[in-house]
C-alpha cells in the first residue's frame, strides 16, 4: 500500500523517535486532523498497488493493521472515493 497526500491535509507525521529501519521504512505520513463526536482523530489515505487490488478482488487479500507499541489505540477503516491532491 501507497499512502497518498489527499485533499484536507493538515501536517505530516514523521517516523517515531528511534524508529528502526531494519523493521522497515517509515516516511512522513500526510494527515488530516478532524474530530468525531468530540474525539480527536488522525485521518491518513492509502491506495492499493495494483496486485493488492487483485488480491482483494479475488479473494486471497488479507488486510492487516500495525500500530507501533504497546498500547492499541482506538482505529478504523473505510473505503472512499477520496483522490490524491497530484
Amino acid at each position: 500500500m501507497d499512502y497518498i497526500d489527499f485533499p484536507g491535509t493538515t501536517r505530516t507525521l514523521a517516523a517515531p523517535p528511534n524508529w528502526d529501519n531494519a523493521i522497515g521504512s517509515c516516511g512522513a505520513l500526510p494527515i488530516m486532523d478532524t474530530t468525531i463526536s468530540g474525539q480527536p482523530f488522525m485521518v491518513s489515505s492509502w491506495t492499493l498497488t495494483p496486485e493488492e487490488q487483485q488480491q482483494l478482488a479475488s479473494g486471497e487479500g488479507i488486510l492487516f493493521l500495525f500500530v507501533a507499541g504497546s498500547d492499541h489505540p482506538a482505529v478504523g477503516m473505510r473505503v472512499s472515493s477520496v483522490k490524491s491532491k497530484d
